[in-house]
């Protein structure tokens, strides 16, 4: 929840920086050259979000820099775990979790699906850096009155990966529109796979649907 709480903040700092470029620039480059900020809600193994900074050059190249952050229950939670003496079944929300955070990096090819090339869609992929946060060495409390019944620890780990995220752009205005599709985080130990829609802002198009 607080990785979603920073998420947004940023999305609304980075769109309102991308408004104010737009206002300035919109009428010299938005016909081939777009400027915008993105941010998607993701659901899938994990569940989170993802914030971008996207650049289109020429109606035909694409570069993203992005951080998504997201969580899962976790698969190594103790099978009499119990958030507190007084519940035999405790509710998901207070399950410890696995976080998985990704800088990352993305190029790709623009792909026009109609005449005045706003609708369209972006095939991309590129270099990520991970970092997970994975509760490990469950100890079991002797007292776990108005508390877990177990003690963990955090493993933190950085790995390197491949990250493809084609998306479907659809402006239905010149400085905001919706996007929608797919995410895959691929390493050797683990994947993350989900699909996410989300919402543009800044120069996206030339012209409104």
């Amino acid at each position: 929840m607080k990785n979603l709480i920073v998420l947004t903040f940023c999305f609304f700092i980075i769109s309102s920086a991308c408004a104010q470029w737009s206002n300035k620039f919109s009428k010299r480059w938005s016909k081939k050259h777009f400027l915008y900020a993105s941010g998607d809600v993701m659901v899938g193994n994990y569940k989170g979000g993802d914030l971008g900074i996207n650049y289109i050059f020429n109606n035909k190249y694409s570069i993203k820099f992005g951080f998504s952050a997201s969580n899962k229950q976790t698969t190594f939670l103790p099978s009499d775990y119990l958030k507190s003496s007084g519940n035999e079944v405790p509710a998901n929300s207070n399950f410890p979790k696995e976080d998985l955070e990704n800088f990352h990096l993305l190029v790709g090819r623009v792909i026009a699906l109609n005449s005045k090339k706003n609708f369209r869609i972006i095939i991309r992929g590129g270099p990520g850096l991970s970092i997970t946060r994975v509760p490990i060495n469950w100890q079991r409390r002797k007292n776990n009155l108005f508390r877990s019944n177990y003690n963990f620890d955090i493993q933190q780990k950085k790995k390197l990966n491949l990250i493809i995220n084609p998306k479907i752009e659809f402006p239905f205005a010149s400085i905001i529109g919706l996007s929608f599709g797919p995410m895959f985080i691929i390493d050797k130990e683990e994947s993350f796979f989900g699909a996410g829609i989300g919402i543009m802002y800044g120069i996206i198009g030339a012209n409104s649907l």
